[in-house]
């Protein structure tokens, strides 16, 4: 079966070409626009409290002396971060020999780090998140493109329902949009696969990998966003 246009995507998807698992689309405004403003969400910070925000920037300065102290180690030199169970961090470096042989280690435990592995995501914790919107130049329409929490294989199955708002910032002006998508399974596998009721629909927007591209009025192209989603 050929890769569809994402079903959200088919009223202002328009077919460039197609190869095997591949599709390429641009997009155009249902009222015939085809320039665009493209907005991306900005992720959320934690408040966190003074003694936490210099708990957390002396953490960060500790990170920055300590690879800036190993970048002078010589030859090929390899960092393991361990989180260890009682939320602390083991840091180890090790150099490597020409040959390949490791002979020397330096371990840095939680007692020289200001923050612990999940002190610090506890406080700091990562928002991967990622919602582009297009505004139509025309008649400012928004066409939501992709939402990492409801496209894509690994979030097909994920609750719709109460997704949090986030606020946005502009990231190109006045392009032409771009967007190739990859599907990795055929309808048939994925509705075999104990997938009762599957529709095509929900296949279309069940693709493995995503890129967006914003192409300027003198035919550059900017990458704005691409994703492997399982």
């Amino acid at each position: 079966m050929a890769v569809p246009i994402p079903q959200y995507l088919r009223q202002i998807g328009v077919f460039r070409s197609a190869k095997d698992e591949n599709l390429t689309f641009s997009i155009r405004c249902t009222c015939g626009g085809e320039t665009f403003t493209l907005l991306k969400n900005v992720p959320k910070k934690a408040k966190l409290s003074k003694e936490d925000r210099e708990k957390v920037s002396a953490t960060k300065k500790w990170e920055r002396e300590f690879y800036k102290r190993i970048a002078g180690l010589p030859f090929r030199c390899s960092i393991s971060d361990q989180c260890l169970e009682d939320g602390g961090r083991k840091i180890t470096v090790s150099r490597r020999s020409k040959n390949g042989g490791i002979y020397e280690t330096h371990t840095f435990k939680k007692g020289g780090i200001p923050l612990g592995f999940n002190e610090m995501n506890a406080l700091c914790p990562e928002d991967y998140t990622v919602i582009i919107k297009a505004v139509c130049d025309r008649c400012k329409k928004e066409h939501l493109i992709f939402d990492s929490r409801v496209h894509g294989c690994d979030a097909a199955e994920n609750d719709k329902k109460d997704l949090e708002e986030y606020l946005f910032k502009t990231r190109n002006e006045r392009v032409t949009v771009e967007i190739s998508i990859k599907n990795y399974w055929d309808f048939e596998d994925v509705e075999g696969n104990g997938n009762e009721g599957f529709t095509a629909g929900g296949y279309s927007d069940m693709f493995n990998y995503i890129s967006i591209r914003a192409v300027t009025a003198d035919g550059k192209k900017l990458n704005v966003h691409r994703d492997e989603l399982g």
